[in-house]
């Protein structure tokens, strides 16, 4: 049951098994909105007294009214139904435009799935709105026109399934443009160019090439005589409306005319029919020079058009001309460029059609160039039509400049356009303007990456790049990006790698190294590596005086952070004796940490507000590299540190002017001492405040840290190991060199405990269940080092493994011993308990291993029953047992004269199994003896107390022995008794005594799961004394000493399982040990014998087939069975049988093989006869004669169910006259 609500529509619908059963509309203001409620939501009850009574499931609210088709999917989903499918949606693209003869690829790749499961795309290429037709299949089908000659438009219909079943169709036109002739020259060699859509085939005349077009074959055209002749035809002479088209290439634009379409007469001065190509470039500048055009001689006089376009050579273009009897246009790429009012009818003569020159023998104006496609219509194509045309060839390019891009001034920067695309591969030129006005595109640069310079730039300022990409066809695109400049006064970057000069990159401020510094690897490219006396002294400038917008960032890695000072960057004022700074980057000494300024990195400032320092949060530690930022902007100084804003503070002031150098790993002041030991890079000083988004561009773009990804969380069992995996680790320079591992972090103590990227960790030494933090840092290249970051190992504790032993079978009744061996546990716990579940439904508990005992009881009803034997041996008059101890074999006699022979099963408890045999020797002396057999099956207690009371089981065997000292007699099923299985029989051999009794093992479950007995079996209404007394065989004297044996077997295992306790919990499967078993094979009952009538059919039955196991899981059926080889004809139970081929009367032999779930199978068979059916005439209707007169008879045929028989046919008139008119076939 589904109900929904639609606000929109204000309807109310209800659905039943995915079907809407009614709907209806709410009134103001109900279908608004739903009013809230503070209620609680109740299932099966509402907030009154009403509750449902019944079952729920599945119930689910969604947030809005889901479809009519989304229900009916829920509703057949079935169990998969919680998953919502919603309907995909088609969409068939198009509109579409192809040409008779030619071809078009639909596009149905838009279509969409809320599911993203749409497994089937199939077309109609002519859809009526009714009845869908599949054409085509897949997303992207191409329509073949080539069978087409007209002009026409058709309903393309696409419809998408979802793997749901849910479809929907989409709709779309497609419009073929009925050409008379269309050249597309994709024969590729020989001499004739094919009219692929009339009859006007052309011929290659002074040898044009065939080549490769724009998009498929082409013909190159020398520029002297090569031409294709067409001859003149009725098609070629166009009278009303008309399209000329064709795609060129020129190889060459000089000062000849070239010819693409040529038929007219062969005079100077044209006076009839149409032509297309290119005016002669003169030089001159003229207007018309060089462009394309279109001339067109009609009843009103000649007219001309002329393009916008003025080509290039070695570009492909798409030129189209048309005339509808108002205007003469022509088209360029698809573009309408020139126009002129035109009336009339067009002229015609009986010249040929020429491509490539004109037929005037002084002036050919031969095409120098290749030729894709002509086309002549005798209609004119639309202008959008002819765009779709143009686009199916040839389509825009789509520019991408990348960036956005950042650069700092004095530097550069390469930029990147190769995600730039075009559908036709086929972009023909990148072109850039580095500072584009949206309006003329100036070009400063070409190619792919060009790379912009910006050494002369010296002030922060964006820019807009432009990218214009051009393909093959002309066709452009333009596309932008931003490039920022960045603001420098200097920057040290220390690439040089050798010598004593720390280049100053954008304005010469060149710093002398002294000491003995050293170059080492940076955070890009080199550094300078300062070990605690060496400088870099850079001499003052003016430039580097700024009064309020300042930037001073370096990259600095400290050997060690202890009780110095540490200056990176230092610039004094020249007030009190050069102790402070007009700006510095620096480290504090660590002292003993007791105050908030001891160790941290520090940004400092002397304004003419005061002095000031800006400190960190946070205390560095050594051999890492930090990217250090300091920034004020006249009112905040600002501390950044790795790209993030640490701390600042607040003041104003301007930054007070100082004629002292620059120091770059030292201060002067006191003593020419606060002097770094480690490395610096990158240091630079701007005359602006950057921001905090360029900041962490600078860091993540020079060398940010890398980021330790661990993995995880883990799980390992105790004693084995597991892998950890910091691949997923990362470094924006892809510079990883070191990954380190800690095993058990305390959270500030980082111990190495593994290296690599995938070490192992071992739980050998663990106790399970635990948990270890995992940590991990990678570092770079560069000494940066990432934060650590953690993760968790879970050691699982594992269960304890047992040894078991014991017998492969156990005897219901007799303690059954199973020996609890040695104990593996991986981790170093100890085994509390071991918990023996014997697989009966029963367990015991015991805290030693060694051998324990357990007896199986009567009744146990789970899969299956352990086979057992019991054997006997019969001693002339004493009845005992070999079997020992375990069992209590008595001779007993009943007060009734009746022989009895007991075997009893002792234990505790005990399982009894009593095969009592009951003889009435009134007449033995006559060798017959009859009497019955009874099995009982129950459980006594430990005393025999409870015998009477316990679950007995009987089956009556009735027995005719004659005469005795016969060498076999067979004991059958006692009449009216229930038979469950396979007959239950006991052989008896004469003297030998040998009594063999087999009973199937669904019997023995069937007595087992029978709970109606409660009591011992009943002898004459009367408990039987034989139980009470001893009894002699004084009166049969017939035993020899062989033994009597009862037997049975079963198809299902019993399975014991032992669990063991330890010191952590309960553990399953500690250990098993199985008891197999052997299958029985089912029974065939095919039913029948079965008669059906020719033409009819009737079912069969084979549901009287039966398995001991109940596991029936094929039937199989030949229903012309030759007794050697079967033939599958129909499966199932009960399946069809179908008489509509078969002639009778005949019979056949149906056999039935049935097949269990091992394997196992039987065969029977049955027979059906198939009766005759007399055959049906139809005479026709009432006639009416008269006397004398001749009559017609018309029968209306005749009909017989039978295949082969042969009729005659009598007429009997009715006057007492009959006359046979012959033989006669069904249907005639």
């Amino acid at each position: 049951v589904a109900f929904s609500w639609d606000s929109s529509a204000n309807q109310y619908r209800i659905y039943f098994n995915g079907v809407q059963q009614a709907t209806t509309r709410g009134n103001a203001p109900h279908h608004t909105q739903v009013f809230s409620r503070s209620q609680m939501l109740r299932l099966g009850k509402d907030n009154n007294s009403a509750s449902f009574g019944g079952m729920l499931d599945e119930f689910t609210i969604y947030s809005g009214a889901i479809s009519a088709l989304e229900i009916q999917a829920i509703y057949e989903a079935g169990p998969a139904g919680k998953v919502l499918q919603h309907p995909p949606t088609a969409i068939a693209g198009g509109p579409y435009t192809v040409q008779a003869g030619g071809s078009v690829t639909l596009d149905g790749s838009a279509s969409t799935d809320p599911d993203n499961n749409i497994v089937t795309y199939e077309w109609d290429f002519d859809y009526d709105n009714s009845t869908f037709n599949i054409d085509a299949a897949g997303v992207q089908p191409v329509f073949d026109a080539s069978a087409l000659t007209n002009a026409e438009t058709r309903t393309i219909a696409l419809r998408v399934t979802d793997g749901g079943g849910l479809s929907h169709i989409a709709t779309t036109t497609l419009n073929v443009l009925g050409a008379v002739s269309r050249w597309d020259f994709t024969a590729g060699s020989g001499t004739v160019a094919a009219d692929s859509v009339g009859s006007n085939d052309g011929t290659l005349v002074n040898g044009p090439m065939w080549g490769a077009g724009i998009s498929d074959g082409a013909l190159t055209f020398d520029g002297v005589d090569d031409y294709v002749h067409v001859p003149d035809s009725d098609s070629l002479d166009i009278t009303g409306a008309l399209t000329m088209e064709s795609w060129v290439m020129m190889q060459v634009i000089d000062n000849n005319y070239e010819t693409f379409i040529w038929k007219t007469d062969s005079g100077i001065s044209a006076t009839r029919d149409y032509s297309l190509g290119r005016i002669r470039n003169d030089g001159s500048g003229a207007s018309w020079a060089g462009k394309f055009y279109s001339t067109i001689l009609t009843t009103a006089g000649r007219t001309e058009v002329e393009s916008a376009t003025r080509p290039v050579a070695g570009v492909w273009y798409h030129v189209v001309s048309t005339f509808d009897g108002a205007s003469h246009n022509l088209y360029v790429n698809g573009v309408l460029e020139s126009q002129q009012a035109w009336s009339g009818t067009i002229l015609t003569s009986s010249e040929p059609l020429l491509l490539g020159r004109t037929s005037i023998s002084t002036a050919l104006n031969s095409l120098h160039g290749s030729m894709e496609e002509a086309a002549v219509f005798n209609t004119a194509l639309s202008a959008t039509q002819i765009a779709e045309r143009y686009a199916q060839f040839n389509q825009q390019p789509d520019a991408n400049a990348g960036g956005p891009y950042s650069v700092l001034a004095g530097g550069s920067v390469t930029l990147n356009g190769s995600a730039s695309t075009d559908p036709d591969n086929n972009i023909a030129t990148y072109e850039w303007d580095f500072d584009y006005d949206n309006s003329t595109f100036d070009v400063h640069a070409t190619g792919v990456a060009p790379v912009f310079d910006a050494s002369a730039l010296t002030n922060a300022e964006t820019k807009t790049i432009a990218l214009r990409v051009t393909d093959q066809g002309g066709l452009s695109h333009i596309a932008t990006t931003t490039l920022t400049v960045r603001g420098l006064v200097a920057q040290w970057s220390f690439n040089e790698g050798t010598g004593s000069v720390a280049g100053d990159s954008v304005d010469g401020l060149n710093g002398v190294i002294n000491g003995n510094a050293n170059w080492v690897q940076g955070t890009y490219g080199s550094a300078l590596y300062l070990d605690g006396n060496d400088t870099v002294d850079v001499p003052h400038s003016n430039v580097l005086n700024v009064a309020t917008d300042l930037t001073l960032e370096a990259w600095v890695r400290f050997d060690s952070v202890d009780n110095n000072y540490e200056a990176i960057v230092t610039k004094t004022s020249n007030s009190s004796g050069n102790n402070w700074e007009s700006y510095a980057l620096m480290r504090n000494r660590t002292g003993d940490l007791s105050e908030s300024w001891m160790g941290r990195l520090s940004f400092n400032l002397e304004t003419t507000a005061g002095r000031y320092a800006v400190r960190s949060t946070i205390v560095p530690v050594a051999n890492q590299w930090y990217y250090l930022v300091g920034t004020y902007d006249g009112t905040v100084q600002k501390l950044y540190i790795n790209g993030q804003l640490d701390s600042q503070i607040v003041h104003g002031g301007s930054v007070i002017s100082s004629t002292q150098p620059l120091w770059i790993g030292h201060h002067p002041y006191p003593f020419d001492a606060y002097y770094l030991q480690g490395g610096v890079d990158e240091i630079a000083v701007y005359n602006r405040a950057r921001s905090a988004a360029e900041i962490l561009a600078g860091y993540q773009g020079v060398n940010a840290a890398p980021t330790a990804v661990p993995g995880g969380a883990y799980s390992v069992d105790e004693e084995s190991s597991v892998r950890l995996d910091g691949t997923g680790s990362t470094d924006p320079n892809n510079n990883i060199v070191s990954y380190e591992w800690d095993y058990d972090y305390d959270g500030s103590t980082f111990n190495v405990d593994a290296t690599g990227e995938q070490p192992v960790f071992s739980a050998a030494a663990i106790d399970g269940p635990a948990t270890r933090t995992i940590a991990l840092r990678v570092i770079d290249a560069g000494g940066l080092v990432s934060p650590v970051v953690t993760t968790t190992v879970q050691i699982d504790n594992v269960a304890p493994i047992i040894a078991l032993s014991g017998n492969s079978t156990v005897t219901e009744g007799a303690p059954f011993t199973l020996t609890l061996g040695d104990v593996t546990d991986p981790g170093d716990d100890t085994v509390t308990e071991y918990i023996v579940n014997w697989g009966d439904g029963t367990s015991d508990t015991y805290t030693q291993p060694g051998p324990v005992t357990h007896t199986y009881q009567d009744g146990f009803s789970l899969p299956g029953q352990p086979q057992f034997s019991v054997s006997t041996t019969v001693v002339e008059d004493t009845f005992i047992s070999d079997l020992g101890d375990s069992w209590n074999a008595n001779s007993t006699h009943g007060s009734d004269g009746n022989l009895w022979a007991i075997n009893q099963f002792v234990g505790n408890p005990t399982l009894t199994c009593r095969p009592m045999f009951r003889f009435d020797l009134s007449d033995w002396q006559n060798q017959t003896v009859t009497g019955d057999a009874i099995f009982r099956v129950y459980v006594n207690g430990p005393d025999n107390s409870t015998y009477y009371q316990s679950q007995a089981r009987t089956v009556y065997l009735q027995q005719i022995l004659s005469p005795w000292d016969d060498d076999t007699v067979t004991w059958n099923t006692r009449p009216g008794s229930t038979t469950i299985g396979s007959p239950i029989s006991i052989v008896y051999t004469g003297e030998d005594h040998w009594v063999q009794w087999t009973i199937p093992q669904s019997v023995i479950q069937g007595w087992l799961d029978d709970p109606s007995t409660n009591y011992g079996v009943m002898i004459n209404n009367e408990l039987p004394d034989a139980f009470l007394y001893d009894l002699t065989f004084s009166s049969l004297e017939k035993g020899d000493g062989n033994p009597a044996e009862l037997s049975f077997t079963v198809n299902a295992p019993r399975q014991i399982t032992v669990d063991l306790v330890d010191e952590d919990g309960l553990h399953l499967d500690a250990g098993r040990f199985d008891i197999s078993v052997e299958n029985a094979p089912p029974t065939a009952v095919p039913g029948g014998p079965y008669n059906v009538i020719e033409g009819a059919s009737t079912v069969l039955d084979g549901t009287a087939s039966f398995d001991p196991g109940n596991d029936i899981v094929r039937y199989e059926w030949d229903f012309d069975f030759d007794g050697t080889n079967f033939d599958v004809d129909a499966t199932g139970a009960t399946p069809l049988l179908d008489a509509a081929a078969l002639d009778g009367p005949t019979s056949r032999v149906i056999s039935l093989r049935v097949t269990d779930s091992s394997g196992a199978w039987d065969q029977m068979e049955t027979t059906l006869a198939v009766t005759n059916t007399a055959p049906v005439v139809v005479a026709g209707g009432t006639l009416t004669a008269n006397e004398g007169a001749t009559v017609q008879l018309s029968g209306a045929g005749l009909t017989d169910a039978g295949l082969s028989d042969n009729h005659s046919v009598v007429i009997n008139w009715g006057d007492g006259s009959d006359v046979e008119v012959g033989t006669i076939t069904p249907g005639a």
